[in-house]
């Protein structure tokens, strides 16, 4: 279950903020629809209902809210935010922006109704699944490998 991986993340020092609340997530909805985007998988929206982004390890997953680093002088931008750089992008009307991780986007495929993870150069395709708990799964596996 997604609530395990979120555990295993938390266990292992990985940062998971507060779950966005119902009219946070009416508000992404509505706001994606105003700027033509594809619509958040239901999936993601449970996530959400969990914690709003992740961090751990060089993958983020953005929520609703930015949230302020101080310790690390960064923002953790959301979901808003980053896909509103994208929008002029040719891409951006089949692909929806979750998060990154290292060098790559996590991005849901609308056409395709799937996760996938992609070069942020050239958008090669390297992973998709078509559910969400299989795709972090896997992207944890990878960087767990990376890390030994």
């Amino acid at each position: 279950m997604i609530k395990d991986l979120l555990e295993f993340i938390y266990k292992k020092k990985g940062l998971l903020f507060k779950p966005v609340e119902q009219e946070g997530k009416k508000e992404l909805l509505d706001y994606f629809e105003k700027i033509k985007a594809p619509k958040l998988p239901l999936e993601y929206f449970k996530l959400l209902s969990l914690t709003d982004g992740i961090s751990f390890s060089g993958i983020e997953l953005y929520g609703f809210q930015s949230h302020d680093r101080e310790i690390k002088s960064y923002t953790f931008p959301s979901l808003k935010e980053v896909n509103f750089q994208y929008r002029t992008m040719s891409w951006s009307k089949k692909l929806l922006v979750l998060g990154h991780f290292s060098e790559e986007m996590i991005v849901f495929n609308y056409e395709l109704e799937q996760f996938e993870l992609r070069d942020r150069f050239d958008l090669s395709l390297s992973y998709a699944a078509k559910d969400l708990e299989e795709f972090l799964r896997e992207i944890l596996i990878i960087q767990i490998e990376e890390i030994k």
